[in-house]
């Protein structure tokens, strides 16, 4: 029982983060989908939380389904993200064609219950990674891109500099944070000077960040 409610999450009763990063470790060639329902706070906000709860439960239901006719693990990572993995050599179609059967199936989909007055239809957004690495964060990123641009679905790219400026400017914060708090700003001050008159001058201040690189 306990080591039940370690890897499984109590509402949906799929598989949790720490069962992937388990499971993942025993994958070849990993292949990831991660799912993220679209506006969902608009459906716990208007209906309430318990029909949210209603939707991510029905939702991981289709999932489970659509899982175990695919040969895909599903998880669920967060509030309204899920995660399907996969052996991307056990795949028998593209990658694309899976998703796009999935959204399909959601597409179709009523979520309704009367006893909380809910009746809605759903839609998510995809990031999709493979190859090495933390495959969890390119996914993320891939979301994060896909959402930008308004569109289902978008595979990772290491050659995207939009999926890479959100990892860019984790890595800049951190640099900034470790350089205040070891006094590694360093200010100047730089003249500048009117050419037709040299005695008139102004400076701007500057800072300057000591690192290695």
């Amino acid at each position: 029982d306990l080591e039940k409610k370690l890897y499984t999450d109590n509402l949906t009763n799929l598989k949790n983060r720490r069962s992937f990063l388990k499971d993942i470790k025993n994958y070849d060639a990993p292949l990831l989908f991660l799912l993220d329902i679209d506006l969902f706070k608009n459906i716990n906000d208007y209906f309430g939380a318990k029909a949210g709860n209603f939707v991510l439960i029905e939702f991981g239901n289709i999932l489970r389904e659509f899982g175990s006719k695919n040969n895909i693990e599903i998880y669920r990572m967060s509030s309204d993200e899920y995660l399907l993995l996969i052996d991307k050599n056990k795949l028998d179609e593209p990658e694309e064609n899976l998703i796009k059967k999935l959204i399909k199936i959601i597409e179709k989909e009523h979520f309704t219950n009367k006893d909380l007055n809910i009746n809605t239809t759903i839609s998510f957004t995809c990031g999709i990674s493979d190859g090495e690495g933390n495959l969890l964060e390119k996914a993320d990123l891939a979301l994060n891109e896909a959402k930008r641009n308004k569109i289902s679905f978008m595979k990772y790219s290491y050659t995207n500099p939009f999926m890479n400026r959100y990892k860019e400017n984790v890595l800049w914060k951190e640099k900034i944070i470790f350089a205040i708090e070891n006094d590694l700003i360093v200010p100047f001050f730089q003249a500048i000077v009117d050419a037709r008159n040299p005695k008139i001058k102004k400076y701007e201040a500057l800072i300057r960040l000591i690192d290695g690189e």
